[in-house]
């Protein structure tokens, strides 16, 4: 490793720590959220993942059942219409990263 290597290195490395501190220190989009909220958000990622149209519509009953019968609040229902919505139109990619960041965000750090 040659001297002008070095501060390059360092530079990556600082770069490198300073993003992952952003990224653990980002705000949550998503509150709290319950159990059945959080199932059928996992449910939304893996049928995002496969692109599994007809596995859309028995999420779709499951969310429109849980906002009925009060298991799901309004907010966590309008969060899982919005990414179920999403992959309807074909925006997979970007439903399974909403449906990952519901789940992520469920995550509490010491």
């Amino acid at each position: 490793m040659s001297v002008q290597d070095h501060p390059k290195k360092t530079v990556l490395a600082v770069a490198a720590c300073t993003l992952a501190i952003i990224l653990l220190m980002r705000p949550a989009k998503y509150g709290e959220v319950n159990e059945l909220t959080y199932e059928i958000g996992s449910a939304l990622y893996s049928a995002c993942n496969r692109q599994d149209t007809p596995r859309l519509e028995s999420i779709e009953k499951c969310i429109k059942s849980g906002a009925g019968n009060s298991d799901l609040s309004t907010q966590e229902a309008q969060w899982l219409t919005e990414i179920l919505q999403l992959a309807q139109q074909g925006g997979w990619a970007k439903a399974r990263s909403k449906a990952r960041r519901l789940m992520e965000d469920q995550v509490r750090y010491p």
